[in-house]
């Protein structure tokens, strides 16, 4: 049976961005909201092994640019016409998570050939660049909404 834990490092990443997005949104002010957040975060960072596990692929089809763009106009949906901190939690945990292996491939690999197999190196980077920002961007309108 596969493990479905994630490296220390993403956890740490995950508590510290909780609590930017908790002291942002909430003010250091907990409601019933933030523990449904931290729930959703929660099933945001595992969502990706879940699925792959359930269905009992190994390849990880879902790590692509299609399924990374196409949560990015899921993430702005969610966060800016919905009240549900559940799904703000499970598309900001999600995209985080990605953009996490995505960092930590490239400063190991200085590429993400897995990602975009045919785009240079400096291409790569500029998509990983954008993709942060599109995520900063979406976590301030969540925060200030």
């Amino acid at each position: 049976m596969r493990q479905v834990l994630l490296p220390k490092s993403f956890y740490l990443a995950a508590v510290v961005y909780f609590m930017v997005t908790v002291l942002g949104h909430w003010q250091l002010r907990p409601t019933l909201g933030t523990l449904v957040f931290g729930i959703g975060g929660i099933i945001g960072l595992h969502l990706l092994d879940a699925t792959e596990l359930a269905i009992d692929i190994t390849s990880a089809p879902f790590r692509n640019p299609l399924t990374q763009l196409t949560l990015i106009v899921l993430m702005f949906f969610v966060v800016t016409s919905s009240q549900t901190n559940l799904g703000s939690g499970v598309v900001l945990f999600l995209q985080l998570r990605l953009i996490l292996e995505q960092w930590f491939t490239f400063n190991k690999d200085r590429n993400l050939s897995a990602w975009l197999p045919q785009a240079p190196s400096d291409q790569q980077q500029t998509y990983l660049l954008f993709i942060s920002l599109l995520f900063i961007v979406a976590t301030l309108l969540f925060i200030f909404i």
